[in-house]
């Protein structure tokens, strides 16, 4: 049988009920010795520090094993529960489908013909500037940047917008659903002004989709698309930073 593991919350909460158990046990002890210590006279001071010397080493003996004790199991439920309060932040989710979902448009464009466009910082939102003007991408890294720039578009309100509630999936059947419709946009795009000689749309290009997952870099949460492309010969990683607008 698997034991539960207590929630962060509940290991406050047991935290806090036993320090109030340990505050009352410290009230009576020493509010006990205190009153024995007062019985004493004035006069009597080596009785009294021999008193207080003798609960001071009863409290010890009694209190070091049960603080022992008290701090390592509190300090495993706080670990216990910080742990799953981390996962539950981060949520690392996986698309991994058995067989990739391939692209069934004939005309095709390699990665490496996208023309010039001007560089752009998804995680900014903003132009990059370069040597104090504006940077430029083309080939290969201006289709990577289309790529991010369809997915963080929204669907229904441009014509070429590809997002959809994959950034707001909380658990891996909605990741899931949300990736596969994402996958089908990616390798089915093809754009009205598309024609022969002038293919535009990812899924001229775009020739598998191979999966799609959620992680976290340095805080910041990520989708990274891995795909293949007409004209490359590897499989592209692409990460798309989370919306921050």
């Amino acid at each position: 049988m698997t034991i539960p593991r207590p929630s962060i919350q509940e290991a406050l909460f047991s935290f806090k009920a036993q320090i109030s158990s340990l505050q009352e046990w410290l009230l009576l002890f020493f509010g006990g010795l205190s009153a024995t210590i007062e019985l004493i006279p004035n006069r009597a001071l080596d009785q009294r520090l021999s008193v207080a010397a003798l609960g001071l080493l009863f409290f010890y003996r009694t209190f070091q094993p049960f603080c022992r004790n008290f701090m390592s199991e509190e300090r495993e439920l706080w670990r216990v529960g910080v742990l799953q309060q981390l996962n539950r932040m981060v949520k690392i989710m996986k698309w991994l489908p058995a067989t990739p979902v391939v692209s069934t448009i004939q005309e095709r464009l390699s990665a490496n013909d996208y023309l010039r466009d001007m560089k752009f910082d998804f995680e900014k939102g903003d132009l990059v500037l370069e040597n104090g003007d504006f940077g430029t991408v083309k080939g290969i890294d201006a289709f990577i940047q289309k790529v991010v720039k369809f997915t963080l578009t929204e669907k229904d309100k441009f014509s070429y917008g590809l997002m959809n509630k994959i950034f707001q999936a909380s658990n891996q059947d909605e990741f899931v659903a949300e990736a596969i419709d994402l996958a089908n946009g990616l390798v089915s795009q093809v754009l009205s002004d598309s024609k022969p000689g002038s293919l535009n749309g990812l899924g001229h290009t775009i020739e598998a989709i191979e999966s799609i997952e959620k992680t976290t870099l340095n805080g910041k949460d990520f989708l990274l698309i891995s795909l293949r492309a007409s004209g490359v010969d590897h499989v592209l990683v692409i990460r798309v930073p989370y919306p921050w607008w």
